[in-house]
């Protein structure tokens, strides 16, 4: 295996791990029970934090076979040329741990892929992150496993482990789960007409804006549900042939995830900015009671120079709430004026 730029933080113990992959058929090894390091619920670093969300439909527990290798051959940073899914995932189900650096946060769709499939991740340099960091996931776990690489000597969870972490990754970093947990910190529920938009390019896929609609999608009554402006391609429609070279990501843990159909507004263009929403909510027949706005990142400016015409849209809702999925944090007078008339969530970082 190769050790790329991308990955700055390897220590002695994890090469030592990563150049003997594979385990032996008949093999013994030791585990250790784990499940103490992973929480009953998650707990957030704050009321505003949200993370990327997983969008699949959870898998089996009782299809998590015994891993035939210690470490994930998936190398960030390195070519792989899978071409299903299915078969990406199953390299970390068959894995007891798995590599996952930072990338433009801590908080990356790797990381939830590789807890979902019942994988323990290992994250370089999690060691020096901020206080609160990742802490919607089991954090003092993902310390743990990193520290003991230093050593050489990271013992392999035991199934029950295994089967813990799966069952939390899928359903509390669920997108259903992060979409209901939004409406209940503003007091509102799943019984009110909510009307969600993408800014910017809507064909272009985002991990934070489109989890949350298909969270939204999963818990709310068609009749209370409508998407202001389009869906991109890549998630209502599965692997079609040489489409899925355009997708993000090769479209995996997203592709064809939105089979349900929506109560959808066109807009006359496929890139939805701030007039198009005030137009539309001045125009309804019926108001929605709340309105969400995703990609909240691509909003430029600080308290001295948002345009007043997020004022005028938050008049037209009772509720009006950004989703800020960026790389990088906003700024402090941001967030400051955006709360002191909305409802402005960011990404764990």
């Amino acid at each position: 295996m190769s050790f790329n730029a991308y990955l700055p933080f390897i220590n002695s113990g994890l090469r030592g791990m990563l150049n003997r992959p594979v385990l032996g058929k008949d093999q013994a090894l030791e585990t250790v029970d784990y499940s103490d390091l992973i929480p009953e619920f998650p707990s957030l670093s704050d009321q505003w934090s949200i993370r990327i969300p997983y969008f699949r439909a959870p898998h089996p527990a009782s299809a998590l076979s015994t891993p035939n290798q210690m470490i994930s051959k998936i190398l960030p940073g390195d070519a792989y040329s899978f071409t299903n899914e299915n078969d990406y995932l199953e390299q970390y189900r068959s894995s007891y741990f798995a590599l996952t650096p930072k990338k433009g946060g801590w908080d990356t769709m790797r990381l939830v892929e590789i807890c979902a499939s019942g994988c323990f991740p290992l994250i370089p340099g999690l060691e020096r992150a901020p206080k609160g960091t990742l802490s919607g996931h089991p954090i003092e776990l993902f310390l743990r496993l990193w520290k003991d690489t230093s050593t050489g000597v990271v013992l392999p969870p035991n199934q029950a482990s295994r089967v813990k972490l799966q069952n939390f990754a899928q359903k509390w970093i669920s997108a259903s789960h992060q979409a209901e947990s939004v409406l209940a910190r503003i007091g509102s529920s799943t019984t009110r007409k909510v009307t969600y938009t993408v800014l910017g390019d809507n064909f272009q896929f985002d991990y934070v804006a489109h989890g949350f609609l298909l969270g939204f999608s999963q818990i709310l009554d068609t009749k209370n549900l409508t998407l202001l402006g389009s869906v991109p391609p890549s998630l209502t429609v599965g692997y079609s042939g040489e489409f899925v070279k355009h997708y993000y990501g090769g479209g995996f843990s997203y592709a064809g995830a939105l089979t349900d159909k929506l109560h959808l507004h066109e807009t006359d263009q496929n890139v939805v900015n701030p007039a198009d929403i005030l137009n539309f909510l001045k125009s309804a027949a019926v108001r929605p009671d709340v309105l969400v706005v995703s990609r909240a990142e691509l909003i430029d400016g600080d308290e001295a120079s948002p345009s007043s015409i997020w004022l005028d849209i938050a008049a037209e809702v009772e509720s009006l709430i950004f989703l800020d999925g960026g790389d990088f944090p906003p700024t402090k007078s941001k967030t400051q004026y955006f709360r002191e008339f909305s409802y402005y969530f960011q990404r764990e970082y």
